[in-house]
């Protein structure tokens, strides 16, 4: 589990992630990281060969949040090192949860869900190293409107066999 503390002067509040872990070990308690929380508007956004975030003068390693104008949480995003990374949520003005992503550096690497303002999933799309393998789209009455799956004749295929080759092994499981 990850906590996220606030710090002084930057309006955030405090409140609790979980890193997607549903159980411990045997004989081993679970672990509590606190990390900072940071409005978004307190970070710095740093454009080169990738997208980085900065807080005070350094690559940030936390969760950035936004709030709606009554206060509510609107969004979270972790990061490591200045890179988005861990499961990122974002909310409807209601408090109903209108999309989860996991991120691994940036990319995303596993599932990213979309709700609507009832709770009814929308989209979910499984990405593997930051590239799309899957979709699946519902309409209104929660038909299946789309169902993709990559094939070896796809654009971004080949980009994909490179980066399993790369960084498949140290990837976490889908």
């Amino acid at each position: 589990m990850t906590s996220c503390k606030s710090n002084e002067g930057s309006g955030a509040s405090s409140h609790h992630l979980s890193d997607g872990s549903s159980s411990f070990p045997r004989n081993q308690e679970p672990v509590m990281t606190v990390l900072p929380c940071v409005h978004f508007d307190e970070l710095e956004l740093v454009v080169s060969d990738d997208q980085y975030m900065f807080w005070k003068g350094q690559p940030f390693t936390g969760i950035a949040v936004e709030f709606f104008p009554d206060g509510t949480l609107q969004s979270e995003v972790p990061h490591v090192n200045g890179i988005r990374h861990g499961l990122v949520r974002a909310w409807h003005p209601s408090g109903q949860l209108r999309k989860e992503s996991n991120l691994w550096y940036g990319g995303l690497h596993g599932y990213r869900r979309e709700w609507d303002e009832q709770g009814h999933l929308v989209a979910e799309v499984l990405g593997e190293l930051g590239i799309a393998i899957a979709e699946k789209r519902w309409d209104e009455q929660g038909r299946l409107i789309k169902d993709w799956h990559i094939s070896p004749t796809d654009n971004l295929y080949s980009t994909l066999q490179i980066c399993r080759k790369k960084w498949g092994q140290s990837a976490p499981p889908l």
